[in-house]
């Protein structure tokens, strides 16, 4: 069996502060095999959107990566000079975030941002191939847009001009950090297809950050649901939705509304924990319906609960025929 495009052991992420040291990112592991879509999935707070940085090791001080090991393509990246690091985040992986406003340059031009991602070198014209991948996100006038600045764009428009960035250099996985957040609903749409449809041509694995589990459940190939820093439940989409083997998954699957209302909306009880000194037990226990006194204390394990299926929760076995309902 081949190794996975992308193997994340054990990556944890510390942020010291005046009160103390938040533990933003606790234990995560998980792997990404080519072409796969895979979810991080949580409430905000959850350190979903920590951990894509983290892999990148574009974690900043006073922040700082405190343990774990990330390999891609075979390569330990915690090994790799800074040098080797920039070239493999330019063309083997690269990350879309969810502000697009923030994360493009105000000062230069379409034309030139796209420009600067794109190899030296190459036999083609760079304004050529600018406009070629302007093209292909589906850039209405793209001869236009090449010389307009982004705050000439709309919202959807610099989402776009964002894809395009990243495809520059075809990479073999794409991490997006909620790239829909600043959209409204209909360009949501248009921008995830696009996403799909960028995927499937240039054979990308994707790493899809978000908390809506309906795009989760239209998209993606398997599911990593996060609290408090930790992966609570990982499997397969149609086993998580069908089976979920955690209760705070089946509360985030209980919390969406229903369009035919044929069940009441059922919100979580509480609200996310402290990472400021996290107490022993299952940071879940104070807002979870089966939580017993063993749930309190010492380290929940991350167990196998089925084929690919795996739950931080001692009530596992137990959860099945209730979130049945």
């Amino acid at each position: 069996m081949s190794a996975p495009l992308l193997a994340v052991e054990g990556l944890c992420v510390e942020i010291p502060t005046q009160r103390g040291i938040v533990q933003a990112v606790r234990g995560v592991s998980f792997t990404v095999e080519r072409g796969e879509t895979f979810a991080l999935v949580g409430e905000s707070g959850s350190g979903k959107t920590m951990t894509c940085p983290a892999i990148l090791r574009l974690i900043h001080p006073p922040g700082r990566i405190s343990g774990g090991r990330v390999t891609f393509q075979g390569r330990n990246l915690a090994r790799l000079p800074e040098r080797d690091l920039e070239r493999i985040r330019g063309s083997g992986f690269v990350m879309v975030f969810q502000d697009p406003m923030s994360a493009l340059n105000p000062v230069l031009t379409v034309e030139e941002q796209i420009a600067e991602a794109l190899p030296w070198g190459r036999p083609y014209s760079r304004r050529d191939r600018a406009l070629d991948l302007l093209r292909r996100v589906g850039i209405p006038d793209p001869e236009r847009r090449l010389r307009a600045y982004p705050h000439q764009l709309s919202g959807g428009q610099r989402q776009r001009v964002m894809l395009a960035i990243a495809l520059a250099r075809q990479p073999a996985l794409l991490l997006a950090d909620e790239p829909t957040t600043a959209l409204d609903v209909t360009i949501q749409a248009q921008i995830l297809r696009l996403i799909v449809t960028l995927q499937k041509e240039y054979g990308m694995a994707l790493i899809l950050v978000t908390h809506d589990l309906g795009v989760v459940y239209h998209m993606v190939d398997r599911v990593a649901v996060m609290y408090a820093g930790q992966i609570m439940e990982l499997a397969a989409k149609g086993d998580l939705f069908a089976r979920p083997r955690h209760p705070y998954t089946i509360g985030l699957i209980r919390s969406v509304p229903s369009i035919d209302r044929r069940r009441p909306l059922a919100p979580i009880p509480g609200s996310p924990p402290d990472l400021i000194g996290l107490g022993p037990g299952c940071p879940f226990a104070p807002r979870c319906a089966w939580a017993s006194d063993e749930c309190r204390t010492g380290e929940i394990p991350f167990v196998r609960v089925g084929d690919g299926h795996w739950s931080r929760c001692l009530k596992a076995d137990l959860l099945e025929a209730e979130a049945g309902g």
